[in-house]
């Protein structure tokens, strides 16, 4: 095992974005993951959209034929029953669509992870994609459940937070200090309930990191995550923070750039075709984006967890003698 190091922000950042683009192979699993999120999440609303266009045209049925003197036989009330018909089906795929979803993003989670813990390591293996992917799939989705009531319990905090400092901030009088004491109360309290959120999602990517990278159960990799997480905290939010600002930089530009296209003057044929086609692959990028710097992401963290173990070689320097 190689002696234990202090990994900088700077080389953790390097060899996470290094790692992600020597590897497209996990980026293109995260690709797969987001892409596959949008076109399930556009195809439920568009659904969702059609069955409550058509409920709207039958109650405008009802309430316009008696005006115009069309008798119509459909009683102008809500169907519950007609409305299960087609609202208990979309709520299952909807459920289906969202195990889909989780169950690609733990693939492609365990699969990088792994995947770069074995290129860190002194080993340095090449063990096959798929093979990391079956053997860490239910390390991911056990850290994921027993991550469930602690994100919940997050949640519920930050809630509670936001919810008092509200009711706080209507008892209070309608004078100016203290509408800028209710201001800052509210501010303070939003941003406490932020902190609460990212520190339970940094938690848990530091505790997949470890689970996967040191074969761990969900338990000890928890508790073992957070203890590196507390003997690492300024490297892991300086990390957390530098791609939290890559990727809405990266979502804002191909944000900015449909909404651009989309105010130019279509005059239908083969422009609006182009703007489409164009639209769409502006979506891929954003995508592509958006996983490899997830995947650079945890490549860090994996950096930082092996460098805690002491299972991340030094780099070579050469010696006085080799110099000379």
């Amino acid at each position: 095992m190689a002696d234990k190091t202090i990994l900088t922000i700077g080389e953790a950042l390097k060899r996470g974005i290094g790692l992600s683009w020597s590897s497209p192979g996990v980026v293109g699993l995260g690709v797969l993951t987001e892409v596959g999120a949008i076109v399930l999440s556009v195809g439920l609303q568009i659904a969702l959209a059609l069955f409550l266009f058509r409920d709207a045209l039958r109650g405008l049925e009802v309430v316009v034929s008696p005006l115009v003197g069309v008798p119509t036989a459909v009683a102008p009330s809500f169907d519950l029953a007609a409305t299960a018909q087609w609202l208990i089906p979309l709520l299952a795929a909807a459920l289906t669509a969202w195990i889909i979803v989780l169950v690609l993003r733990a693939i492609w989670l365990g699969a990088g992870v792994g995947r770069f813990a074995d290129r860190l390591s002194a080993a340095g293996q090449r063990t096959p994609l798929l093979k990391l992917a079956a053997d860490n799939l239910a390390r991911v989705v056990l850290v994921a459940l027993v991550f469930a009531p602690i994100a919940l319990s997050g949640f519920f905090i930050g809630a509670t937070l936001v919810g008092a400092s509200g009711v706080v901030a209507l008892s209070l009088s309608s004078s100016t200090l203290s509408r800028l004491f209710s201001a800052l109360l509210v501010a303070f309290a939003l941003t406490l309930a932020l902190l609460v959120s990212r520190g339970v999602d940094l938690l848990f990517r530091v505790a997949l990191v470890r689970s996967v990278a040191a074969a761990l159960g969900p338990l000890d990799a928890l508790v073992q995550g957070l203890g590196l997480l507390w003997a690492r905290l300024g490297s892991f939010i300086a990390l957390a923070l530098i791609f939290v600002f890559l990727q809405s930089m990266a979502l804002s530009s191909s944000s900015a750039f449909a909404s651009a296209l989309q105010s130019m003057p279509a005059n239908g044929g083969a422009a609006t075709v182009l703007f489409g086609l164009v639209g769409l692959g502006t979506a891929l990028v954003g995508a592509i984006l958006v996983s490899f710097l997830t995947t650079a992401e945890y490549a860090a963290y994996t950096a930082l967890d092996l460098d805690a173990r002491g299972a991340l070689p030094r780099p070579e320097t050469a010696s006085p003698r080799e110099k000379t």
